[in-house]
């Protein structure tokens, strides 16, 4: 019951799932993926995961930490062979697939554009105190070429070109963006309801003045939705209070395999899109957290010490 009372109160999935969101379908496939991993079906494993690769290609890398992990299971490199083939099947297929028609072996035209605007583009935003959308028009009429796959490429070398010059204060720039991965997911609840609207860019707000700046930008007019979101925060803060009871639980009954797929996947989904991290990114992990913190829930709720267990048991 808490597990379910934590679905229905994570807003960013109650929502998601209530519009077509290529989010919810990439995280239905990666929890299969993730199953199959954890019943040593490498092979469906590897078919799961390209699939959602080909709906979001934020799942394009995933394949190394996953095959590393299933390398330290299973001390067998067959397995880990199989996952990463079956994990590329299709991405390699449309990457051939775009040879054939452009003359380019690409998997998708939105790594330049990720690169040059919210990578350079997010920094430079943040450090010359410029709007976002304006920084990214300035970035764009850098470009020359026109056919989008070209273009894409010339965005890559800008957006690297930018980034290479000043290493070490977009570094800086990124560790400070980490923490706005755990912001509360309220944001597609209060935007279903109509009390506030969202692509009003509020984080560019937060990027480059702070929080207090920000919340009055998003809830000008409407202290229903600013009470809400406290609310929710409240909630939010103290199921995360859970999370070291789930992992202590899981230490208990041995489950390591968990932990550390677990832990793969958050530390990946939380640093490739660092520098333009939001709650978004999170999805993903949504259920993977809510199963940590129902853990820690159930701890608490035996207020039992440590069980010395053999062997590994279930769930």
């Amino acid at each position: 019951w808490v597990l379910l009372l934590l679905l229905l109160l994570s807003p960013a999935l109650l929502v998601g799932t209530s519009v077509a969101l290529s989010e919810i379908t990439f995280t239905f496939f990666l929890l299969a993926a993730l199953s199959l991993l954890l019943r040593g079906r490498a092979p469906g494993a590897g078919l799961c995961l390209s699939a959602a690769t080909m709906i979001r290609p934020a799942g394009i890398y995933l394949f190394v930490p996953l095959g590393l992990w299933l390398l330290w299971r299973q001390r067998k490199t067959v397995p880990v062979l199989m996952f990463i083939a079956a994990a590329n099947i299709l991405p390699l297929g449309w990457s051939w697939r775009n040879y054939v028609v452009t003359g380019y072996f690409t998997f998708t035209t939105m790594d330049g554009y990720y690169m040059l605007y919210y990578k350079a583009g997010g920094y430079l935003s943040w450090k010359e105190n410029i709007p976002f959308p304006v920084m990214c028009d300035r970035l764009a009429a850098q470009l020359t070429a026109t056919q989008p796959i070209e273009r894409s490429r010339e965005a890559y070398r800008l957006g690297r070109r930018l980034v290479g010059s000043e290493p070490l204060p977009f570094a800086g720039w990124v560790v400070r963006d980490l923490p706005r991965f755990l912001m509360p997911d309220i944001s597609p609840l209060l935007e279903r309801l109509g009390w506030v609207s969202g692509n009003r860019g509020t984080l560019d707000v937060l990027r480059r003045q702070g929080i207090v700046a920000a919340g009055r930008h998003y809830f000008s007019g409407r202290p229903e939705a600013a009470a809400l979101a406290v609310l929710y925060t409240v909630f939010y803060g103290f199921t995360w209070l859970l999370l070291p009871f789930g992992i202590w639980y899981f230490h208990c009954r041995r489950r390591y395999d968990i932990l550390f797929l677990a832990g793969l996947c958050l530390g990946y989904f939380w640093l490739l899109p660092a520098g333009n991290l939001d709650w978004r990114f999170r999805i993903p992990v949504i259920p993977l957290l809510l199963l940590f913190f129902t853990a820690g829930a159930a701890w608490l709720g035996r207020r039992r010490r440590c069980p010395r267990v053999s062997g590994g048991t279930t769930v």
